[in-house]
């Protein structure tokens, strides 16, 4: 869920995004209640402190959610393709259908 804003969408989040939905879970886990503005606020803050690594660690992290999303979407749209493809294909040998009667 931190990965993936919804299902269809065509864009995953950024470092920064997976940053402040982090964020926003251990506030919440501590039991704090805010507005999602000033948690946002706080997120940007925090970020721009953070050490360069974690940073970077973020960075890579979206990178891989990026890619294994766009290799989804790729194998869908295959997928989609064949199903179009056999279903406009016509069988040599169509199987007969019985109508009742």
């Amino acid at each position: 869920n931190i990965c993936q804003r919804n299902p269809g969408a065509k864009k995953t989040s950024n470092a920064f995004i997976i940053y402040r939905t982090v964020f926003a879970k251990v506030l919440m886990n501590l039991d704090y209640q805010n507005k999602m503005t000033d948690v946002s606020k706080w997120a940007a803050e925090s970020w721009k402190s953070e050490k360069a690594e974690l940073i970077i660690a973020y960075k890579n992290f979206a990178n891989e959610i990026q890619s294994t999303h766009r290799k989804r979407s790729q194998d869908a749209m295959i997928n989609r393709n064949r199903r179009l493809i056999a279903a406009t294909t016509p069988r040599e040998n169509p199987a007969p259908i019985s109508v009742p009667v």
